[in-house]
């Protein structure tokens, strides 16, 4: 007993010292037990100094004995080493979701006292991961200053808000969120993100998004399995919405089908004899001002002229590399920017 406590104490000391969010949490459920164990010593320290009024045979004055003490201190010795085995899995792991993880094996335990006491370890340990987790699903906020989180945001990439910005470390999935959910958890915060910074929809992240579905506890594994494919399914019909309404998506879609796919035949015609007519030009390098022109003429010899302005300015004919001239059609490239 002494042993085990001296290296509790010690991973707690540690821990308070200079320990991440998650094994704070960790060591919260660790200072709750050996808060029970050190009453448990005081009770039995007050014994020793108090006589009982009558004795049984064999019994000592003091009314303690060894075996008395052994099956005192029987659940006691049996938590103890149930948190040295946890603090050691802990500190062999990567932290974070991982630590989850590590604990969550120990659920599993055929022993209902050992399954009990690690479901009340998970449950306290979970918090921290459990804030994060709720951060980034009702706001598409990443709060996690020690990147414990199983979600990153990559270094750098903070203006590509939809496919660079963010990447999931798989080492860090908790055991508990199999593949599909990771998936749509991923997708919900990328989402918001999205709406929020590069659509300007933080209000209805603010007021109509997914923390409006939110009424249970998400440490229960089926209460965050429903929360969330709720979540997916609310955020992808909004996110679709506002590209569909306020960005135009779909007038884009059909733009680029035209003129990048050549299904709008005339325009696809002109631009390759107008562009053709330019590589005959011998004794002369194209630059890129040159570019700009043939495209503006093969709009102007086709239906194209006729198209929304908006959709023809997004239409770029350029090299693919920069101070490129035009030798040949391997060098041109026919872009279309939002």
């Amino acid at each position: 007993l002494g042993g085990l406590t001296r290296d509790i104490q010690n991973y707690i000391r540690d821990v308070d010292r200079e320990g991440r969010l998650f094994e704070q949490s960790f060591c919260t459920e660790l200072k709750a037990e050996m808060s029970d164990y050190y009453k448990l010593v005081s009770d039995i320290e007050g014994r020793l100094f108090k006589a009982p009024r009558s004795l049984w045979p064999g019994e000592s004055q003091l009314g303690v004995t060894l075996r008395r003490m052994y099956c005192w201190t029987t659940e006691a010795r049996q938590k103890l080493r149930l948190m040295a085995t946890a603090i050691v899995k802990v500190q062999e792991g990567k932290g974070g979701g991982d630590v989850l993880s590590t604990i969550s094996t120990l659920v599993d335990d055929g022993d209902p006292f050992i399954q009990a006491f690690a479901q009340q370890l998970l449950k306290t340990a979970s918090a921290p991961f459990n804030h994060i987790l709720v951060s980034w699903i009702t706001d598409g906020e990443l709060v996690d200053p020690y990147k414990e989180f199983f979600i990153r945001e990559r270094e750098g990439r903070r203006d590509m808000f939809w496919s660079e910005k963010y990447t999931v470390a798989s080492d860090m999935i908790p055991v508990h969120i199999n593949g599909e959910m990771t998936r749509k958890i991923f997708q919900i915060g990328r989402s918001l993100n999205f709406l929020r910074v590069a659509c300007d929809d933080a209000q209805w992240v603010a007021e109509g998004g997914p923390r409006t579905q939110l009424t249970g506890d998400i440490s229960d594994p089926r209460t965050l399995e429903t929360f969330v494919y709720r979540s997916s399914s609310m955020v992808n019909e909004r996110l679709m919405s506002v590209l569909r309404d306020k960005f135009g998506l779909v007038s884009h879609i059909e733009a680029i089908r035209r003129y990048l796919l050549f299904e709008q035949g005339d325009f696809a015609l002109a631009l390759m004899e107008v562009l053709e007519n330019q590589m005959d030009r011998s004794g002369q390098n194209i630059m890129a001002h040159d570019l700009s022109a043939v495209l503006s003429s093969a709009v102007r010899s086709s239906n194209a002229q006729y198209e929304d302005p908006d959709r023809l300015s997004a239409i770029v004919l350029t090299f693919r590399e920069e101070n490129a001239q035009l030798r040949g059609w391997d060098e041109v490239a026919l872009k279309y920017n939002l």
